[in-house]
């Protein structure tokens, strides 16, 4: 129920630690770890939350019916103390971190229950809801060293959540279709809706590319990195695997959510390992 596999996503926060090549400063190392566990503790008690306010929805879905809410297995008493403790954890942790940090979780902890309350149900307003989930994360990361977020990386890191965001939506229009249904439950989407989101998605990927290439040619990443024309090598693998996630959403094959599919796909594995690689080369040259 608390799906610590989704943690993965919170790694995000470790993004300005290593794009500023500070990660050899133990010091904001911990810090960042302190900060991943709050933001991972904090997730999993809106999960909690978001499966209680769904929990009609999903006993009649697929694949959510097996959770433990929905399933039985967990009861609503257990379901809510748990996300109680959670959240205090969570809060306690955000403040041992710094102040600011804690500033970024109250945020994420509002749009969250903002999306899982209401934005989610209306078209669109759900999809970037999500990818400004996935962006907080990246600013929790820069409260936490207290650093400032470059505009092109901000840029970049939207519209590529973006994309994945649409990735999420469009992987439950190929399901649906497969199933021979017309309507996702709880959703204002439907079947006739995929051909106009894959196409809001696929370009959201290639303007993530265009941001990343302004990212790249900025004179400012000379502070942090030795060779930054290295990371145009990069450029590849990030069109790869863009294309990759979007044809394994449109053939059906997208069954999880897109980022933990990635750490799981071995070209997705792939592909982002190659820039983790030239990153580390560019800033060690």
């Amino acid at each position: 129920e608390l799906r610590v596999y989704q943690w993965v996503q919170n790694l995000l926060i470790f993004v300005p630690l290593f794009v500023s090549n500070a990660y050899t400063d133990m010091s904001l190392v911990l810090a960042c770890v302190v900060g991943f566990l709050a933001f991972s503790l904090l997730a999993s008690a809106t999960y909690v939350l978001n499966d209680l306010v769904d929990l009609d929805a999903d006993r009649i879905h697929q694949h959510k019916k097996h959770r433990p809410l929905a399933s039985g297995d967990l009861s609503i008493f257990d379901a809510v103390v748990t996300a109680v403790v959670l959240l205090f954890i969570s809060a306690a942790l955000a403040l041992s971190a710094s102040v600011e940090f804690s500033v970024v979780l109250l945020v994420y902890l509002a749009l969250t229950l903002s999306y899982s309350l209401k934005l989610k149900r209306y078209f669109a307003m759900d999809v970037i809801a999500l990818a400004s989930l996935y962006t907080i994360r990246i600013f929790a990361g820069a409260a936490i060293m207290g650093i400032a977020i470059s505009f092109w990386l901000l840029s970049f890191s939207m519209f590529v959540f973006l994309s994945l965001a649409l990735i999420k939506r469009c992987a439950e229009l190929v399901t649906l279709k497969n199933q021979a249904k017309e309507q996702v439950s709880g959703r204002d989407y439907g079947v006739e809706d995929l051909s106009i989101l894959s196409s809001f998605g696929t370009s959201s990927s290639l303007l993530s590319v265009l941001m990343y290439c302004f990212y790249i040619n900025n004179d400012s990443l000379t502070s942090a990195f030795q060779e930054p024309d290295i990371l145009w090598l990069s450029i590849p693998a990030l069109g790869y695997w863009l294309m990759r996630m979007w044809v394994k959403t449109i053939r059906g094959e997208m069954h999880d959510d897109p980022i933990v599919f990635s750490l799981m796909d071995r070209g997705s594995i792939f592909a982002i390992g190659f820039i983790g690689l030239v990153t580390l080369a560019a800033q060690l040259h």
